[in-house]
């Protein structure tokens, strides 16, 4: 999910639409909202529409991700 919410940033630009991705809350674990939220460039906190100050180039996220995931995101284990 996280991979393609970051993805969406290389497309969303080319079309002349409003996007607006909601999370229910009560189906997703912090660190999955806080991946979420570091996704984009804009957010909405408490209905005021803000530049995002966590955002993070996709590119480079998705880097991040990769280094990360054998450690932390529950990768199988090397054999």
């Amino acid at each position: 999910m996280i991979e393609f919410e970051t993805r969406v940033n290389n497309v969303v630009p080319k079309y002349d639409n409003l996007v607006i991705c909601a999370y229910d809350l009560s189906k997703f674990g912090a660190s999955a909202v806080i991946y979420a939220l570091r996704t984009h460039p804009l957010v909405i906190i408490g209905g005021l529409l803000q530049e995002n100050p966590f955002y993070v180039d996709p590119e480079e996220f998705l880097l991040e991700l990769r280094e990360q995931r054998p450690a932390s995101l529950g990768a199988p284990a090397a054999r």
